[in-house]
Parts: structure tokens; sequence; C-alpha cells
């Protein structure tokens, strides 16, 4: 499954960078900042990793986009009172983008997608899971080709291989792009 993944975001990537005209390719990168809710059947808690996300997308209109992304953990948490701490390994992805334009530097958008998960503890455990992502998110033109974006994700559900224990994550991720 990560090598179908792994193919559908250079593919993404490079249909992007094969049909580049002005001021519909851009790129950015993303702080996340993940609520990753484990549970199982005994009850649950909540860890709060963070992450960086490498962002391409091309605008097909005013209202329509593709992105492709992967983000890398950078910080690990514990969850409640455990004795481990978890960490979200990889995440990679594409989603469409319906964006409303608010006004000349202000868009608002939803997006829907397919991304994969892989987080693992400082036990050596791993969990992963694929699936469904959506959000809602902000855009604000600094200028006509900088801007910045604040947006909720909801990330596929993952699972540990060898524990009854699901992982719920979110995420609130903030960053900057550049338009070319």
């Amino acid at each position: 499954m990560k090598n179908k993944s792994i193919c559908g975001l250079v593919f993404a990537l490079s249909l992007g960078a094969s049909a580049v005209q002005a001021n519909d390719f851009y790129t950015g990168i993303q702080y996340s900042k993940l609520t990753s809710e484990l549970s199982n059947s005994l009850g649950g808690a909540t860890a709060n990793p963070t992450a960086i996300n490498l962002v391409v997308g091309k605008e097909l209109s005013e209202n329509f986009s593709v992105e492709a992304f992967i983000g890398k953990g950078i910080s690990d948490d514990v969850p409640g009172s455990a004795d481990f701490s978890v960490e979200l390994d990889n995440l990679v992805g594409a989603t469409v983008l319906g964006t409303y334009p608010v006004s000349r530097e202000l868009d608002v958008y939803g997006k829907v997608g397919y991304a994969q998960i892989d987080y693992s503890d400082t036990d050596g455990d791993k969990a992963d899971g694929s699936g469904i992502v959506y959000g809602i998110g902000a855009k604000y033109k600094v200028t006509q080709d900088v801007s910045l974006n604040v947006e909720f994700s909801k990330l596929p559900d993952s699972k540990y291989d060898n524990y009854d224990i699901d992982i719920d994550t979110r995420a609130l991720n903030l960053g900057a792009f550049i338009t070319f």
C-alpha cells in the first residue's frame, strides 16, 4: 500500500510540474499540531505530537485545486500517563480543494482526498492506516505570490499492528506558500 501511495504522489507531482502556467502552481510548508486519540475497549488517552508537511498543488480554476503532501513527525508526546511516547513517522496523501474567494486576499476552502499515516512509539510498536482525509481552511494572500494558511484536517484512523489500539487523528496546520 505504501508503494501505491508513493507512486500516486509522484504521479500527482509530475502532472503539476508538467502543466505549470503563470500563477497556478504552488508549494509550501506546514507546521502540524496533531491530536491523536489512542483508544481500546478499556479506555483511551490523547497524545499531541507535531509534524512538518511539504505541500505541492495546482490551481485548476479559481475554485478548484489539487494538492499532494508528505509529512514527517518532528516531536513525540506521551499519551496520558503511559510509559511510552507516540510520534508520526510518515504522512502521504493527495486532496482536491474547493475554494470560495471571500475577498481579493482571503479564500476559504474545503478539501477531501486520500492519505496514508504511519506512527511509531518508543517501545518500537507500529501503527498505520489509510483512507479518507478531509478538512476546512482559510488562505490569506500576503502578496500575489505569497500566502499563509490555517486549516483543520481529519486524518485516516490508524491501528496498532500488535495491539487492539486505534488512533483517531485530527490536525491543526499552519502554513506558508509560494505561487509560481
